[in-house]
Formats: C-alpha cells, structure tokens, sequence
C-alpha cells in the first residue's frame, strides 16, 4: 500500500503543475518554464488574445477577507 501513496502524491504534484500552468496561460498569456537551479528558462506564449486574458479584481491578496477571489474565478470562466 505504501506504493500506491507515493503514485498517488506524485500525481498530485503533476495535476497542480498542471493548474499552475493553465493560471499562467489565462492571466498572462504564457507560461513561464525556468530550472530551479540555473534560474535560467524561457516563456512559452500561446498568443491568447487580449479579450481572453483575466486578470485580479482589486489589489488585496486572495487570503483577504476583501478578496475578490470568486469573483475573478467567474470571470475566467465566462471568458472560456
């Protein structure tokens, strides 16, 4: 069974570097790729038109209680 808990951890880890990723894309239009080591890397665009992109409602962080979190959540999706 202690197998299955690693396979299970690992494919975690891929499914966020997956969500991070597609962040990425929707609020930049590209995904930044650098080693971790180096800092070198390059930016990978996807030329998603302005009009696709999301970006933050307001200037608080989203652990504020003032955040706008749900609202930007929204907003991506109508965009999809």
């Amino acid at each position: 069974m202690l197998g299955r808990g690693v396979e299970d951890g690992v494919l975690r880890a891929l499914g966020y570097g997956e969500e991070v990723f597609r962040a990425q894309a929707r609020a930049d239009g590209k995904v930044q790729v650098k080693d971790s080591k180096t800092g070198n890397g390059v930016d990978l665009g996807f030329g998603v038109p302005a009009d696709y992109k999301v970006a933050r409602t307001g200037a608080d962080a989203y652990d504020k209680a003032s955040s706008k979190f749900w609202t930007d959540v929204q907003a991506s999706r109508d965009k999809l």
